[in-house]
């Protein structure tokens, strides 16, 4: 037992407690950034309690789903159960899904920016970067286009969705639930109607609290680097950048939770933190 634990360091031992909790911190920061929006983006119709429950179950989804439905998919199915009519669940949905994509239009040109030549580390065989460089801009057109629908869907016309859940309905095997879907798409018409004359106030608070959140997450791996790695704030920030990059890697992915892919490019791009001594 003594010889196995001899050739097995283990490297927790040696790890810099101070940033172990400021990785939790910023993990508790992250969840309480979403459980205040998701209240504030359904207009306090969630209780705090309500909230939690939401959130807790939609990061559960998250990790279940594959990464190109993620939990959004699940949202609204979740924001029934806590009393909040389908169509409404739908339009709340859809303006976190579209925050969340406008954080990461509005973000890659600042991580481009400041990585430059070190978005992409040294060393690395240059397929595998050039692979890596066209599934970022295909990542980055695909998301602003999704942007620029969840727009069109929410603010300049949600007529359409209605009138495209009412055609879905018209197949003969789902034509009962037509009713029910004109019904849903009307509530969620009314509640694009109630968005849009929303103040400048409630739109501030959802926006920013989405950047907090996302900000967030992606600074968690680099905190927990800190713990094990010499890190400067210069390294920090390229850490933060490469996160950026890891998000091209789990939309495309289809498998639920999409971590082999992302693990193997973390190996790869941060090979050179970790052969530091500590």
């Amino acid at each position: 037992m003594a010889l196995l634990q001899a050739r097995r360091p283990c490297p927790l031992l040696h790890a810099k407690w101070q940033w172990l909790f400021i990785t939790l911190l910023v993990l508790w920061a992250r969840d309480l950034g979403y459980i205040y929006r998701i209240r504030s983006i359904s207009e306090r119709e969630l209780s705090w309690r309500q909230a939690f429950s939401v959130i807790v179950v939609w990061e559960f989804a998250s990790c279940v789903l594959p990464s190109a439905a993620g939990g959004t998919a699940a949202a609204p199915v979740i924001l029934t159960r806590e009393g909040i009519p389908l169509g409404k669940a739908l339009a709340y949905t859809i303006v976190t899904a579209f925050l969340d994509n406008l954080y990461y239009v509005l973000m890659v040109p600042l991580v481009v920016w400041l990585a430059a030549d070190g978005l992409y580390p040294h060393g690395l065989q240059s397929a595998f970067v050039q692979t890596l460089r066209v599934l970022f801009i295909f990542s980055y057109v695909a998301v602003s286009a999704y942007a620029a629908l969840l727009l069109y869907a929410l603010f300049v016309n949600p007529h359409s969705v209605r009138r495209l859940l009412v055609r879905l309905t018209s197949l003969r095997f789902i034509r009962r639930f037509r009713r029910l879907a004109y019904r849903q798409g009307q509530e969620m018409v009314n509640a694009s109607a109630q968005l849009r004359d929303a103040g400048a106030a409630y739109w501030w608070r959802a926006c920013l609290s989405t950047a907090f959140v996302w900000t967030a997450r992606y600074a968690v791996i680099g905190c927990l680097i800190a713990a094990f790695a010499p890190m400067t704030t210069g390294t920090f920030l390229f850490i933060f950048a490469r996160n950026i990059t890891y998000k091209v890697i789990l939309l495309l992915a289809i498998t639920p939770g999409a971590r082999a892919l992302p693990k193997a490019h973390f190996r790869r791009s941060s090979a050179a933190l970790w052969a530091r001594p500590p």
